[in-house]
């Protein structure tokens, strides 16, 4: 589903609840959506306020993506407004593209 209607994936993920001492079911998707479409995905973890620092959805779109291609990846974190999720997310970007 992550695949093919990735939004509804993750409305159907947030009525599953959460799995304590799991990694959140939102974070595979948003993972998965930026492997097939990073600016989509960049767009919806923006408006999605499940949780901060390095776990957010922001951050999990912007691993997958500077991983395929780091440029746009770095210019749309650019883009943030938020000074916080920026640096987190430029870090990101320079993580993976130095591997």
């Amino acid at each position: 589903m992550a695949d093919t209607d990735p939004a509804g994936a993750l409305r159907l993920a947030q009525t599953l609840g959460d799995y304590p001492g799991n990694e959140p079911l939102s974070s595979v998707l948003y993972r998965q959506w930026a492997a097939n479409d990073p600016q989509a995905a960049a767009l919806e973890a923006s408006q999605d306020n499940a949780g901060g620092g390095w776990r957010s959805p922001v951050s999990q779109v912007v691993r997958t993506w500077a991983g395929q291609d780091p440029t746009a990846a770095a210019n749309w974190a650019l883009s943030l407004a938020d000074p916080e999720a920026q640096s987190r997310s430029i870090s990101q970007v320079m993580r993976q593209w130095t591997r």
